[in-house]
């Protein structure tokens, strides 16, 4: 994923690299499901995307962000998808939430954000 290149506010972007340094910039990607907002996105396991984390960071305070961790439900006969939402989140929490939404218990590989760059 090249963060820079992606036509986002600068306040998801910089949400997105410290993400990258510290869960590793391939272990989660983008969705192609995408909202029009600049300040947001929508992330997923790659090989799984039905486990998927809507973050946004408009409507909170600066420094801060919105994370909706969304999952799907299990019965086959309801096609709907239940969702934890949480308002306001530092970036510490919100890697530990990701990291436990997206089952990231190994180590990243060592990432940089110069790396994240290229």
């Amino acid at each position: 994923m090249n963060i820079w290149a992606l036509d986002k506010d600068e306040s998801i972007k910089a949400v997105l690299l410290v993400l990258g340094d510290r869960l590793g910039i391939d272990r989660l990607k983008l969705s192609p499901r995408q909202d029009l907002d600049p300040r947001a996105v929508r992330l997923e396991k790659p090989g799984d995307p039905m486990i998927c984390a809507y973050l946004y960071t408009y409507g909170q305070d600066e420094g801060r962000c919105g994370i909706h961790l969304e999952f799907p439900q299990f019965d086959e006969s309801d096609i709907s998808s239940s969702t934890d939402v949480h308002e306001n989140v530092a970036i510490n929490p919100l890697v530990d939430m990701l990291q436990v939404h997206f089952d990231l218990t190994d180590p990243p590989l060592m990432t940089t954000t110069a790396t994240a760059r290229q």
